[in-house]
């Protein structure tokens, strides 16, 4: 009997390459191979719901999940911030190969908390507080006038995160996640994590627990260098107690406030996922382009 969230990822991985449809990716080339583009295996439309409550943390542990990625994404997005050289810098650089001109990036938490002269996800936990049957609990990261399209501006990153939305429920902070697009095997693992230790973190600041994690995307897919080690995970099991966490109300704002009060709740979360988190060890290839 494996976790919930395994069950789900499997059963995922199995649908992708059983079901899949096998799309040219006209945009890029495997790195090795220049001349040879990229093929997706993709489907349309995947949605699950997870109760955090119950499962804990939805971290896949069907293959080892980089932990200070999706805790240093989660903390900084909370941040705000969009410059690669402040928090995010100590826990990752993957950030680093997004870099615009202009020395920023297109950070899913600038988005939220500063690009539209407002900030959207403290709005939407006031306005909560004040009304909790209220149904504008909307934070949109995607921002029709300057991403994509015809007209958009061209970026390094452009955001694959296009909104949350938030809901309580008999004093359950429930949150609804909407992707565009992810690649099945390295990001989508790590958009999970993040979005459920998001949501506990917000639930917590808000005097709630943590509901039903709602996850929809519309492009899912895995790149023709990921089949053989996506196939093996098909063959992995294991069973785990929930990951729970002990995270503080006032930890919310502390991270708001303080790139240093960011990163010392980074450890923290860490190393409490850390001394929880058993997961098997399955060979990743990273996938290279250009």
């Amino acid at each position: 009997m494996s976790t919930k969230i395994n069950e789900i990822y499997r059963e995922l991985i199995q649908k992708i390459l059983k079901t899949g449809t096998d799309i040219q990716d006209k945009r890029k080339f495997h790195k090795n191979q220049p001349n040879k583009k990229i093929i997706t295996r993709t489907i349309y439309g995947f949605s699950f719901a997870y109760d955090i409550s119950k499962h804990g943390l939805p971290l896949i542990s069907l293959r080892k999940i980089p932990i200070k990625l999706f805790v240093g994404e989660t903390v900084w997005f909370l941040r705000g911030d969009n410059s690669p050289n402040g928090v995010i810098k100590k826990f990752t650089k993957i950030w680093d190969d997004f870099i615009e001109d202009d020395g920023t990036v297109t950070s899913y938490g600038n988005r939220w908390r500063k690009w539209f002269g407002r900030d959207q996800l403290l709005e939407v936990i006031q306005t909560l507080q004040k009304d909790p049957s209220n149904r504008h609990g909307v934070v949109v990261t995607w921002d029709p006038k300057t991403d994509s399209l015809i007209t958009g501006v061209k970026r390094m990153n452009v955001p694959c995160h296009v909104m949350y939305m938030f809901n309580i429920e008999n004093d359950r902070l429930h949150m609804h996640a909407i992707w565009r697009s992810e690649d099945a095997y390295l990001g989508f693992p790590n958009d999970l994590a993040g979005s459920g230790l998001l949501q506990m973190i917000i639930a917590k600041y808000m005097g709630l627990k943590p509901g039903i994690y709602h996850h929809y995307t519309a492009n899912i897919h895995l790149y023709d260098n990921q089949y053989d080690n996506a196939r093996k995970l098909l063959d992995v099991d294991l069973e785990h107690a929930p990951i729970m966490l002990d995270i503080k109300q006032d930890w919310f704002e502390k991270i708001s406030n303080s790139d240093d009060n960011a990163y010392k709740i980074g450890l923290n979360l860490v190393k409490q996922i850390k001394k929880q988190y058993k997961p098997k060890q399955v060979l990743q290839r990273v996938l290279i382009v250009v």
